[in-house]
C-alpha cells in the first residue's frame, strides 16, 4: 500500500482547459497547458476543480516517468 500512495504523490500530472467563453473565429476551440511544470495528483485535481467552476472543459495529462 505504501508504494502506491508515493506513487500518487509524485509531480506527474499536467492540466490543460478550454475556455468555453473564447471561440476561433473558425469556431474551433483551444486547448491551452494551464500548468508550466507538472503537479501531484491533488493539486492538479484542485486546479481543474476551479477552472471548471468557470466553465472550462478539463483534460488531465500523466507525464512519463523519466529513470
Amino acid at each position: 500500500m505504501a508504494e502506491q500512495y508515493v506513487i500518487m504523490e509524485s509531480y506527474d500530472t499536467h492540466v490543460y482547459s478550454i475556455d468555453t467563453k473564447i471561440i476561433n473565429i473558425d469556431k474551433s476551440y483551444r486547448l491551452e497547458k494551464r500548468t508550466e511544470a507538472p503537479l501531484r495528483i491533488s493539486d492538479a485535481v484542485s486546479l481543474a476543480t476551479k477552472l471548471e467552476s468557470k466553465g472550462h472543459v478539463i483534460m488531465l495529462e500523466k507525464v512519463s516517468q523519466q529513470p
